[in-house]
């Protein structure tokens, strides 16, 4: 889906045509007149095509909104089910272990008991008519020998028992993993949807941005002179307007482009709906000691790998890239003095100034197998750092 622009050429020959009718109503004809009435007309109609370029522009990013919303919550709904599949693998793996070990033990069990009874079959107990005098030695073989039968079919139904048990789990493990394996196909689907839709939206945004370069450039300088996460903020709000602007138009009098991608107005009331920005385990809470001693300044969640990350609301992207030894880092800002800062991400999609809607997919997780998947979060408040949870804990529903 490609974003329609209009050329404002038109719009301008509006304006200019204008003028003209100003310095001509001395003294025109009536041809003159009509051709100022025709030009104004045609100038009428492009402004309504212009107008409706902008709708239409409008229209086409909503599409990418909602189907970027969806490609998400299918995302997370995949990756919810094939981390249920994952941890029911590793308890049918641990019990399949289990099966495994009290097989191996029944059948030692088992071996030792079938070397007694050919023992003993080897001591074959003397005939009552032949040798009298050893009756009880026969009766006492045939009872040991009537234990040891009873003893090995009982021993043998067990070890029979366990064994089409642990088949059984081979099975379920197979088939745990038959499954893990085409979610992952889907979800490798759905990220691919998701960064089609995400190249969208950026180029779309980029397109229509003027000075998005050198707006990089100076919040890069600020970046890496900035020592901390709070300095960085700190220079952010002091020297990087909030958003750069669009695009200039041709030179004209009072000729301004359609505003395609209308920034959401942000304020702290967005932060009533905030959610998690990946699905993962928590370890680590707001003020959690940490091993350097300080206290945690936000939450860090462990995630699957390759996790796909999503904005926790409605925000402005206010930085995005490395950030010292955080690794990928985005900068949200909330409004009335909030941001969220997301780091330990391996891709980030949005761009410098960008609009993000609460939920939309925003980066994604490292797949390394050397580095563990952690998502860092915190929430501040001119900088200071607030615990995040407190808000998700408010939300309704």
């Amino acid at each position: 889906m490609i974003l329609r622009r209009v050329s404002f050429s038109i719009a301008i020959g509006l304006i200019a045509s204008s003028a003209h009718i100003a310095a001509a109503q001395e003294s025109v004809t009536q041809e003159e007149l009509q051709d100022f009435e025709a030009q104004l007309e045609a100038d009428r109609r492009a402004l309504a095509a212009i107008e409706a370029a902008q709708e239409s522009a409008r229209a086409d990013l909503a599409v990418v909104n909602r189907q970027l919303l969806a490609a998400a919550q299918e995302g997370a709904r995949r990756e919810e089910e094939a981390a249920r599949i994952e941890r029911r693998l590793i308890d049918l793996e641990i019990e399949e272990r289990r099966a495994r070990e009290a097989l191996m033990a029944d059948r030692e069990g088992l071996r030792d008991l079938l070397a007694a009874l050919t023992a003993a079959s080897r001591r074959q107990p003397p005939a009552l008519a032949t040798h009298p005098d050893n009756a009880t030695d026969a009766i006492r073989s045939a009872i040991i020998m009537r234990d040891i039968a009873d003893e090995l079919e009982t021993r043998s139904e067990g070890l029979a028992a366990d064994i089409r048990n642990y088949a059984n789990l081979i099975d379920a493990v197979s088939r745990q993993q038959e499954r893990l394996t085409a979610e992952e196909v889907e979800l490798a689907e759905n990220q691919q949807e998701i960064e089609e839709l995400v190249a969208i939206k950026r180029s779309a945004f980029e397109d229509l941005t003027g000075e998005a370069d050198a707006l990089r450039e100076r919040v890069s300088a600020l970046a890496a002179r900035a020592d901390s996460i709070r300095s960085f903020l700190e220079d952010l709000e002091a020297n990087a307007p909030l958003t750069p602007g669009r695009k200039p138009p041709e030179p004209s009098d009072n000729t301004s482009e359609p505003d395609i991608e209308d920034a959401p107005p942000v304020s702290v009331a967005v932060l009533d709906q905030l959610g998690l920005p990946a699905n993962g385990r928590l370890i680590q809470a707001f003020g959690d000691e940490l091993p350097t001693g300080r206290r945690a300044e936000g939450i860090t969640l462990r995630t699957r790998a390759s996790a796909q990350v999503v904005a926790p609301s409605d925000a402005i992207i206010e930085y995005a890239g490395p950030f010292r030894s955080y690794g990928q880092m985005l900068i949200l800002r909330t409004g009335d003095g909030y941001h969220i800062v997301l780091y330990g991400l391996s891709d980030v999609y949005p761009t410098l100034g960008q609009a993000v809607l609460a939920g939309e997919p925003i980066g994604r997780m490292t797949n390394r197998a050397d580095v563990s998947p952690d998502l860092h979060m915190e929430l501040r408040r001119d900088g200071t750092p607030e615990d995040p949870q407190r808000w998700m804990s408010g939300r309704s529903g």
